[in-house]
Parts: C-alpha cells; structure tokens; sequence
C-alpha cells in the first residue's frame, strides 16, 4: 500500500494486490473505502517461490502509479485519486476474507519491505526509480554541497531513469570505489557507472570500472572503447569522469578528474536501442558496481576539454 492516509478511518491509499481466485495482479485506488480497479495484469505465481512486488509512485507529476513484479512493469496508470504523500506498508488479505490460514508453511510471506524515494532529476522532470535499497543520502564529493550521493552494493541495488540522449551527448558524474569488475577493454565488461548497454550489435553506450581502477566508455555497433591512460581510480577517493560524444565524426573522449584520458571514434548513428539509462551496474542486467555515485549529469552536446576541466576544479 501506497499514499495511506491515517487520518481516514475508512481507508485511503494504493494497492498492489494479488487475488487468487483470477491470478492476477491489480493496482487498485481506495478513498474513503470507495475501491476502484486502476489495471490488472495475469501472472500465475509458483507456490515456494520469491517474487519482487513493487508499488512505483514517481511519475514526473506525481500521479503516474505503476505495479511492478520482479522489476517487470505490470500495470501503468495516470492517475490523481490520491496526491497527499501520506505512509507506505503491506497488508495480509485484502477485501474478503482469505479462505487459507497463514501459517509458517502456508500462505504468502513478506519480506525486506522498503520504502524508497524517486531518483529525482534535479534539473529537468525525467525522474526516475532507485531498485533494490540503494543507500541514499551518504557524504558527496563535493565540500558543503548539502546535496548528497548514492552508494551501491556491487550485488542488486541500481538506479534507472529514462533515455533522453541519442546523438551529441555528455555523460558527467562523480565515483568513489575500492573495486571494480574484470579487466577487458569493452565497456560493458567492467562494473556499470553510468550505463546504457544492450546485449548483442546495438546502438548503445556506457561508462564502466575496471578491477585495476581504470575507466572504460564505449559506444556499439560497432563496439568501440576507450580506456582510461591511468588506472588506480578505484582507491576510495572521489574521481570526475565525463564522456563525450559527437555523432557527426563519431568522436568520443574521455576525460577523468579534469584531464583528457583518452579518444576514440565510434559509429555515426542515432544511439537509441536502450530505452533506460542505468546508474550502478550495465544496463543489460549484470556488473554490478559497489560504490557511490554523485552529481550525475547528462548533456544533449559534447561538452569542450576547458568545461571539463572547469567542472572538475569547481568540485574540488
């Protein structure tokens, strides 16, 4: 449940709910008592085994509720029933009364419930959704910046919001790690930063850390990497990466804290086969990155050497 209000004795929230008597996923709206039917969704659930339920409500106007299962979106709907943030919980049986006993064997079981706020875009409206319990609100890079970072456990937690990037672009943002993934010189073989792979030849791009602390970025199709001159980076201090690209020549760069890193030239194509951007592992689904993330930015142009090195010394 979602948005409850305890002041209504009668009942206001959203509702994820399973019925078993349909097999099915609705998401339901309840004001007042008065319940309303937002979507349903089939899915027939395997007794014994552990599913992921989410109830989403971080759509950019703040009416946009979504019910996800195991990271699947399964119902999406605008709707404004509801707008007051009021408190989030779980509920065992819903409406009628359930005809199975819960019991330590029987029935359904709840676990590792955890409220977490939208990944908010601090500058536009594309916000988007933490997965699986990042830590939020650890120290930043930047001194006295009241804006805080990220951290991510290297096993589940990601952030993810939609692509708004395709041709001329900038990728900026702040990391702190002591690890890394593997060593290989394509991008979507280290542990994901900032990242937007597809599996197999596709228009996609990202930025990866390796096990040595050197940085990779890369675009596909073909796929084209650059790694960092340096490695190291993944000594617990925070380090600015930015990675640029312009469609017209290919050209790719790779700047970290301030300096150019290394360059590249990759395709000339539109770069849309992702549909999401995700922060904290590769966006296909694997390598994960165990360390925090700060003041992610992306740009709809290739950001010049001297405004990177000027972000970089404003941070510092």
């Amino acid at each position: 449940m979602g948005r409850l209000d305890p002041a209504s004795s009668n009942g206001t929230f959203y509702a994820a709910v399973y019925d078993r008597s349909t097999l099915s996923w609705t998401l339901y709206s309840i004001v007042n008592s008065s319940k309303v039917s937002l979507g349903q969704s089939p899915q027939t659930l395997t007794p014994g085994w552990t599913y992921r339920l989410a109830l989403d409500m971080t759509g950019m106007t703040g009416s946009t509720i979504r019910l996800l299962v195991d990271g699947v979106q399964q119902v999406s709907v605008t709707n404004t029933a509801i707008t007051a943030a009021g408190r989030s919980g779980v509920a065992m049986g819903f409406g009628a009364t359930s005809s199975t006993t819960a019991t330590d064997t029987t029935g359904m079981h709840l676990d590792n419930f955890t409220v977490t706020p939208p990944l908010a875009d601090s500058k536009g409206t594309n916000n988007g959704d933490y997965l699986n319990g990042p830590t939020l609100g650890v120290a930043g890079a930047i001194a006295g910046d009241p804006n805080t970072a990220a951290r991510f456990d290297g096993v589940s937690d990601f952030g993810t919001v939609a692509r708004q990037i395709s041709d001329d672009f900038s990728i900026e943002f702040w990391f702190n790690s002591t690890q890394g993934t593997g060593t290989g010189t394509a991008w979507s073989q280290g542990a994901g930063l900032v990242d937007a792979d597809v599996s197999g030849t596709n228009n996609d791009f990202g930025v990866s850390l390796r096990s040595d602390g050197k940085v990779v970025a890369g675009v596909g199709n073909p796929d084209v990497s650059i790694v960092s001159s340096a490695g190291g980076y993944n000594n617990g201090n925070w380090h600015h990466v930015v990675f640029t690209r312009t469609k017209t020549t290919g050209a790719l760069q790779l700047y970290v804290d301030g300096v150019l890193a290394g360059s590249a030239t990759g395709n000339t194509a539109s770069l849309t086969s992702p549909a999401n951007i995700n922060f904290g592992r590769i966006q296909s689904g694997s390598n994960y990155f165990l360390g925090s993330l700060d003041e992610v930015a992306v740009y709809n142009t290739a950001l010049s050497g001297s405004t990177v090195t000027s972000h970089y010394n404003a941070g510092q």
